[in-house]
């Protein structure tokens, strides 16, 4: 398998993992994606898209927001592992 589908897969997963993160702890604030959305300024698709991990790239701005919502740290949605 060449080395860029090994890394477009791990990216992929990585997006996934923070994806599941994202929607724990949006449920556990009690949050819908429309209510988590318009504290962000996006439509309850994106963050459906953010949550399926296919929402490639989000900015740094976009995380920084996004962490502040959901009353955690950047690192605890966009961990390595």
């Amino acid at each position: 398998m060449p080395r860029r589908k090994l890394l477009s897969g791990a990216w992929s997963l990585s997006l996934r993992k923070s994806g599941n993160r994202i929607r724990e702890r949006r449920r556990a604030l009690g949050l819908s994606q429309t209510e988590l959305g318009r504290m962000l300024g996006y439509s309850h698709r994106a963050i459906s898209m953010l949550e399926l991990g296919q929402w490639r790239d989000p900015r740094v701005s976009v995380a920084l927001r996004l962490a502040r919502a959901l009353q955690c740290k950047v690192e605890d949605i966009f961990q390595s592992n």
